[in-house]
Parts: structure tokens; C-alpha cells; sequence
């Protein structure tokens, strides 16, 4: 019984993280990259030409 409970627990966690984090995609948004240096890639459509970001992530 103490398996189910906390096999149930697990999946319910799993269920409400997936909800909490799932967003709409960005129709704009073509790639997204994290580099080891702390830099970031972004390619994104701009007036529909693609146009490439490379630099600092600022999170926010």
C-alpha cells in the first residue's frame, strides 16, 4: 500500500510540474541554444528573415 501511495504521489507530481512548465511555443522562434561560456543562440524571424542573436542570457 505505501508503493502505491507513493508511486501515486510521484505521478502526480510529474503531472502538475508538466502543466506548471508547458507554455505555447514562440511561432517566432526558429532555435535557442545555451553555450558552456554562459552565452547564448537565438535565431529568431524578424519581419520573416531569419535573424541570428549571440551573447550574454539575461534571465529574468
Amino acid at each position: 500500500m505505501k508503493t502505491k501511495l507513493i508511486a501515486l504521489g510521484l505521478l502526480a507530481t510529474a503531472a502538475f510540474m508538466n502543466q506548471a512548465l508547458a507554455a505555447p511555443p514562440d511561432p517566432e522562434l526558429l532555435f535557442n541554444c545555451d553555450l558552456s561560456n554562459g552565452k547564448g543562440v537565438v535565431v529568431r524571424l524578424n519581419n520573416d528573415v531569419p535573424t541570428y542573436y549571440y551573447g550574454s542570457i539575461k534571465s529574468k
